[in-house]
């Protein structure tokens, strides 16, 4: 639409009025909610609030106001096919700014509309864009209302313009009324002039018919008049637009057919002069037109008239959308709480009331927080803004958080929030160029003073987390179970006790390739069918070396440590996404979940405390991935429901957790009715709907807004509250994309991935890349960084000698003891650490052993010799079997594969005897004496 500031010929103060007043396009209007409550009927339910407004806008009109105090309503269709425009004018129609939308305006008519604000002379150029239009002259006659009121059920169904006017008329047309209150002075002269008009009448009536029906006329007009200055009386101009004069006049005798003005002592009929806008808005008639019947037009009308004559959309029409009304509460049942001492709030949002307009600020006491949140919605709702803004208000509160994110990588624009007073240290597993941070699920929790968590719990925790992440069926469970004994017990872990079997001894703790092998081993073992057995091998075979192998490898298998309990000091997102398999992703979350809770209950024990404050936050995004609903029972449904009741219990350690989901009848219901705050974005599906409302009181009403909200709006429930809230958050994508993401390094929070490191890697953890550039290393042959680590091993559990490197290995080696050297120590440790552990069972204290050997190794290359003769107190446990010393557990061994034949074969002895000849000083046993005996 174009401005329009010139007039087409002589223009009036009407026209220029119209040029001047502010007006506005009607965007959305609130949607009426069928009620019970209210009686049904034909009758137009929203005159009553058309006329307080306008009752508001009588009384309103301001010196200042361009329009004197004018409202304007219109509606126009450039062409068939084509929206329409629903035009209204005057600033007392308005209602303020849309806090949503910075353009737009909430309306006083039709209470509770939005509006797009249009520039001045805007609506006047669209209207004026029809070049013909006729008056419509207004009648008032008090004799038009019936003294008895219509007997109840014998309503006519009332005219509307959408069946009036659209329903019939499909080109192009406008509308408009244009009405200016009427003056005090002027409105007492015309009820003087009604009053003794009413007299004389009345003076006569006695010998006149006629004279007898104008009174009662008159004295009907003089009431209406009386009550006016209470409820207004107004200067009404109503008009009709065309093409052509003949569309302009039907489209008047339409408008006219639409009015509905049962009860009102009011008739409509169009005047037939035809003129442009300006001309016959301000004289009713065309240019040389002869003038209608005086005082027709304008008229006079009451508030009541003009509330029928300014009709918005009854209904939905095309350019006009109607939308339902938001019916929550808008006081929080907590706002009269005094926070403790050193416990402030942490803010959530903003409280919308039913014209989603503030109404103020909604703070979550920590004691809420602390028994947990749930935050759900459709994708684009909004919801991983909502659970950043509440860990950007925990950081104002000092408390740390946790975020696992399974989908996307968005918690790392928190560090952009934060800025660079506060880091956020970002764990992606798979990641190139940063440092495999890691946790071993078959190792339990250790506190600060090195106390462990009881490894049979931990181990039925592990049993639980492999049971709800990949669902498997029988027999798995059971050779699971009988794994996972075994492999702890072969390392020489006493399970009742949690203590090592044999004094002295310091076994480590199994990893996901020791249980894979102690399966394999026990499903050849029972003596399955074929099949059964080729289905559960190969069970075994995907899951736990998708698990070892895929990206969160170097995380469950062969990473630097966490140190859990300087990770809930600090601010920290593990981020999941490059993890392909949702199954992995779930068995991952859940290895944080069992590590969080084994601390947290170390803590408690070695504290003695009964519970604890909220101190730290953690987020499990995408929780239905672990947390899964299921339809059947079974052993996974078991150890779900076993994690949804470790939630509840994990609340007494001060831990909050935040748990967020897209789809909540996915998830456990557990997990959602165990949470004391529910923030609900958009949800769409009703079966969602309904999983989440019926732990939130939620209404019918409010279940059907939950479809329409907006991104970043929400429906909110908390402990106390008898309904939810409407709230608004704040949408920090503008901070997050203006400011540099830095997420830290996790180097604070590992320690050495082994003690086989050398110093520059205990100093400064290896990078994935420096991990597995190292690693193939080893595998280079001709370097025999693995022939070497073997042969060192097995010779410190024979008791034997230990092997030197000769000269043409040390020449091989040269380069990268010159140029890279951390890049050879991290090929030794690696080659080392393989070697020890294939061993399982034979050192009785591997990671001293590995340490021991490595160290030795890296001394060898510098020209040293620590190790010269048999150390026996690296000798191997008694009733270890002689292919252990040699081979470890694995057929092909590492030692057969670099000789390139089995032991035994008949090509061993002669092969194994070349290979060692790159050792200056080989492996062989001491010759025995009566003081060291015989070694074997």
């Amino acid at each position: 639409m174009t401005s329009y500031t010139t007039p087409p010929g002589t223009a009036g103060e009407a026209w220029h009025r119209l040029l001047g007043m502010p007006t506005y396009a009607l965007a959305e209007v609130p949607r009426q909610r069928p009620d019970a409550s209210r009686p049904s009927g034909p009758d137009d339910e929203l005159r009553a609030h058309r006329f307080a407004a306008l009752v508001s806008a009588f009384h309103a009109r301001h010196p200042s106001d361009p329009g004197r105090g004018s409202v304007l309503v219109g509606w126009s269709r450039a062409s068939a096919a084509h929206p329409l425009d629903v035009f209204l004018g005057g600033s007392s129609l308005a209602g303020g700014d849309d806090s949503a939308d910075p353009g737009a305006a909430l309306l006083r008519l039709p209470a509770g509309a939005r509006a797009r604000r249009q520039a001045p002379g805007v609506v006047a150029g669209a209207l004026a864009h029809f070049p013909h239009w006729t008056a419509v002259a207004g009648v008032a006659d008090g004799l038009l209302v019936d003294d008895e009121p219509r007997a109840s059920g014998t309503s006519r169904l009332r005219p509307t313009l959408e069946d009036c006017l659209l329903g019939v008329w499909q080109e192009a047309f406008a509308w408009l009324v244009l009405a200016d209150p009427v003056l005090p002075d002027e409105l007492e002269e015309l009820t003087g002039e009604a009053a003794d008009r009413q007299r004389r009448a009345q003076s006569k009536a006695a010998g006149s018919p006629e004279y007898a029906l104008a009174a009662a006329r008159l004295e009907r007009r003089h009431k209406e008049l009386a009550k006016a200055p209470a409820t207004g009386l107004w200067h009404i101009r109503l008009l009709a637009g065309g093409r052509t004069p003949d569309e302009a006049q039907r489209v008047a005798a339409l408008v006219c057919a639409s009015a509905d003005l049962e009860g009102l002592p009011y008739a409509l009929k169009p005047t037939g002069q035809v003129g442009d806008l300006p001309t016959v808005l301000t004289t009713g008639r065309g240019a040389g037109a002869k003038p209608p019947e005086p005082g027709s037009f304008p008229f006079h009308g009451s508030s009541e008239l003009l509330a029928a004559l300014a009709r918005p959309p009854a209904q939905e029409i095309p350019g006009v959308r109607f939308a339902l009304r938001p019916e929550f509460d808008v006081t929080p049942e907590n706002a009269a709480r005094t926070a403790q001492p050193g416990a402030a709030p942490i803010r959530l949002g903003t409280i919308l009331d039913r014209n989603r307009s503030p109404v103020g600020a909604l703070d979550l006491p920590r004691s809420t927080l602390n028994r947990h949140t749930f935050v759900c919605g459709a994708t684009g709702g909004g919801k991983s803004q909502t659970v950043r803004g509440l860990l950007e208000a925990a950081t104002r509160e000092q408390l740390p958080w946790l975020v696992v994110e399974p989908a996307k990588a968005e918690y790392r624009f928190m560090s952009a929030r934060l800025g660079d007073e506060h880091e956020v240290i970002v764990i992606k597993p798979g990641d190139r160029d940063s440092l495999p941070a890691g946790l071993n699920p078959l190792e339990p929790s250790v506190f600060a003073d090195g106390e462990r968590f009881p490894l049979q719990t931990h181990l039925d925790m592990v049993r639980a987390l492999f049971l709800a992440s990949f669902d498997p069926q029988e027999p798995f469970p059971q050779v699971l179970s009988a794994a996972l004994t075994r492999c702890y017990e072969d390392l020489g872990w006493d399970l009742t006790l949690g203590e090592p079997r044999f004094a002295g001894t310091e076994p480590r703790y199994p990893t996901l390739e020791d249980l894979e092998h102690t399966a394999l081993r026990i499903v050849a073992e029972i003596g399955y069918g074929k099949e059964i057995t080729d289905n559960v091998q190969g069970f075994i075979k995907i899951r736990l070396a998708s698990l070892r192998l895929g990206t969160t490898g170097r995380f469950l298998e062969g990473g630097h440590p966490i140190d859990f309990g300087e990770l809930l000091k600090r601010n920290v997102v593990f981020e999941i996404e490059d993890v392909g398999d949702d199954k992995d992703k779930a068995f991952l979350m859940g290895t944080i979940l069992i590590r969080l809770i084994e601390y947290l209950r170390m803590e408690q024990r070695t504290t003695r405390r009964i519970s604890f404050p909220l101190r730290h936050v953690t987020v499990f995004e995408e929780a239905h991935r672990l947390l899964r609903r299921s339809e059947e029972g079974g052993a996974s449904a078991h150890a779900v429901e076993m994690f949804a009741g470790l939630l509840a219990e994990i609340r007494a350690y001060g831990e909050g957790l935040v748990i967020a989901d897209q789809i909540p009848s996915k998830l456990v219901p557990d997990v959602i009715k165990n949470t004391a705050a529910k923030v609900v974005h958009r949800l769409p599906a009703q079966d969602d709907r309904e999983a989440v409302g019926a732990t939130m009181n939620i209404t019918e009403a409010q279940s059907e807004y939950l479809v329409t909200l907006k991104p970043g709006e929400a429906a909110v429930f908390t402990d106390g509250m008898d309904y939810p809230l409407l709230v608004r958050m704040e949408d920090g994508t503008s901070r997050e994309d203006a400011a540099a993401i830095r997420p830290a390094s996790p180097a604070p929070l590992v320690a050495p991935r082994s003690g086989a490191c050398g110093e520059d890697c205990s100093a400064a953890p290896c990078t994935l890349r420096q991990l597995r550039t190292a690693q193939r290393l080893t595998e280079q042959d001709e370097l025999r960084i693995t022939l070497w680590a073997e042969m060192a091993v097995a010779a410190h559990l024979l008791g034997w000698t230990t092997p030197l490197p000769g000269k043409a290995m040390r020449r091989d080696l040269a380069p990268y003891r010159t140029s890279d050297r951390r890049l050879l120590e991290c090929a030794i440790g690696q080659a080392v650490d393989r070697a020890v552990h294939s061993r399982v069972g034979a050192p009785d204290s591997p990671a001293a052993l590995a340490g021991h050997v490595a160290a030795m190794m890296r001394a060898q290359l510098d020209g040293g010799d620590p190790c010269p003769v048999a150390e026996p107190r690296w000798k191997a446990r008694k009733g270890t079997k002689t292919r252990q010393y040699y081979h470890g557990r694995h057929t092909p061994s590492v030692l057969e594969k670099t000789v390139g034949c089995a032991d035994p074969s008949e090509e061993w002895p002669k092969r194994f005897a070349r290979a060692l000849t790159v050792f200056e000083r080989r492996p062989r046993k001491p010759v025995p004496t009566p003081s060291t005996g015989d070694t074997q």
